[in-house]
């Protein structure tokens, strides 16, 4: 098979298992929106925004080396796994225990047994993932995602139907307790589902992957020291990049009331949560290529060229149509997936509205493609050191932006801040890699996609109000999605940006 085959076909697989979790990942959104009040939803945001910090400190890069030494060293794998196995379970225990000792201490985090309750299970449910991610590099070097994404596909519906029953038969909101705040096991409730859902992907993906290799916990001094070396400053760069993601919510919570803090977390997380959706798109594209950029690299092979060009043009064909729609179709998509009351017509007075925040963050998604282009090929390069100065500046430049900014412009700030830093990222590490990599952009096919993202949009805005209004939100927005893709595929062909030398390269037999 070819090298572009390769990785397509085991994206295709990753990206159809996506888009079947984003569904399900909507629904629990609006099952959220519906359930929760609007600060209470921004309390269970706050829960995995931090978890968020705990569990990528606990990764440390570890899933990233991982692919590239059990690519580099096959007859290696089972003892590659079993080290870093063992090393991400200690992490995640240091880490989860560091966390819930921090969080007395810090007065905008004590939130009463609700919250900490919470924290608790869903940190199982967290190292349950870790687990799980740990386990599928192996099949992700062995180019059987099929398994992995079948595993977190069946993990999600598990949650949903464990949610679904417990908000509509075990504390449904017209059961007594519910006439101003959700009780505290109907809170628990929804992080509990979590863990029974992470639980059943990490069972089926281990069943999976021990039909490759052995799996058994391994305490090997020297090759943890290896390994964590390597790791460290991949690790360093993930643990920064993943703070100034999240560390406008616990600005938030630091410069407002805590009522307030989780109402503007509220209205943030129902646009945030879109665009989380679409983000772990280019992982599953890099994650594939990654082994080929490695031996592309180290021999020196002038097709490292031609990849990096044709993985600039797949990101960015992905991207675009995500960043228009999500201009365009802002308020319908809040609509659909959160509540009526996160909308511009019902938001009261000292709040932005969760579709006008959409309305900015969601070009986070253009910027972000393409800056995983360049820090995977700074992995590929093992130049991951850095990623670190590149990061630090970058969350030096958003602390102080969302200070001042949150002063000014409330949680708008975090939106603008969040797009400016992404801008950042891409045009440190596009630099980074040129130092490496003498390659150039043939920016044709950029250029044609963008003329075709336009004609999309014009569509989108010409048809939405009348069809929506016609057959109502839902209905509508999945219709019009649907027009968009063809008229996007149209567009993509008149244009000739899928053209008879890309589709030769998907032909093409490796030398």
């Amino acid at each position: 098979m070819t090298t572009a085959r390769k990785i397509l076909s085991n994206t295709f697989v990753q990206v159809a298992g996506k888009i079947i979790i984003a569904g399900i990942g909507l629904v629990i959104s609006k099952l959220l929106a519906n359930y929760l009040t609007i600060g209470e939803r921004g309390m269970y945001e706050s829960v995995y925004a931090l978890l968020a910090l705990v569990g990528i400190v606990a990764d440390m890069g570890m899933y990233t080396v991982a692919i590239r030494e059990m690519a580099g060293n096959p007859s290696k794998m089972e003892v590659i796994i079993g080290n870093i196995l063992s090393i991400r379970n200690v992490l995640a225990a240091i880490s989860i225990v560091v966390t819930f000792l921090l969080i007395f201490f810090v007065p905008s985090l004590q939130m009463g047994w609700i919250f900490y309750g919470a924290l608790f299970w869903a940190s199982l449910g967290m190292i349950l993932a870790l687990l799980n991610g740990t386990v599928t590099s192996v099949l992700q070097v062995a180019y059987d995602m099929k398994h992995a994404t079948i595993a977190q596909v069946i993990g999600k519906i598990l949650t949903m139907l464990c949610m679904v029953f417990g908000m509509f038969f075990l504390f449904p909101k017209q059961m007594p307790g519910f006439e101003s705040t959700t009780p505290f096991w109907a809170f628990q409730m929804l992080f509990i589902v979590g863990l029974v859902g992470n639980t059943c992907m990490y069972l089926y993906t281990r069943h999976f992957v021990k039909k490759h290799v052995n799996l058994r916990y391994r305490f090997d001094r020297v090759f943890w020291k290896d390994l964590i070396k390597k790791a460290l400053p991949y690790g360093l760069a993930l643990i920064l990049g993943t703070v100034y993601f999240k560390i406008d919510l616990l600005i938030i919570l630091f410069m407002y009331p805590a009522e307030m803090a989780h109402e503007q977390i509220g209205y943030y997380s129902a646009a945030i949560k879109v665009v989380e959706i679409f983000n772990v798109l280019p992982q599953f594209f890099l994650n594939a290529a990654l082994p080929m950029m490695t031996a592309f690299i180290v021999a020196k092979n002038p097709k490292i060229k031609e990849l990096i060009q044709y993985s600039f043009d797949f990101l960015y064909i992905m991207a675009l149509p995500i960043v228009v729609g999500g201009v365009v179709m802002a308020y319908a998509i809040i609509n659909a997936t959160s509540a009526s009351i996160y909308l511009t017509s019902n938001v009261g007075q000292g709040f932005y509205s969760s579709d006008l925040l959409l309305q900015v963050i969601i070009f986070t998604i253009g910027f972000s493609f393409l800056n995983s282009l360049f820090n995977f090929l700074l992995v590929a390069l093992s130049r991951q050191k850095i990623l670190i100065y590149i990061n630090c500046l970058c969350l030096l430049f958003n602390i102080v932006f969302n200070v001042i900014g949150i002063h000014f412009f409330g949680v708008m700030a975090c939106a603008v801040t969040t797009v400016l830093t992404e801008v950042l990222v891409l045009v440190c590490s596009s630099y980074a890699v040129r130092q490496h990599v003498d390659f150039g952009l043939n920016l044709w096919r950029f250029t044609r996609t963008t003329l075709a993202g336009l004609v999309m949009g014009a569509t989108l805005w010409f048809l939405k109000d009348p069809l929506i209004g016609a057959v109502g939100n839902t209905v509508g927005l999945l219709i019009i999605l649907f027009m968009a893709g063809i008229v996007y595929g149209g567009g993509l062909y008149l244009f000739r940006v899928v053209d008879k030398p890309m589709l030769a390269i998907l032909r093409k037999k490796e030398a």
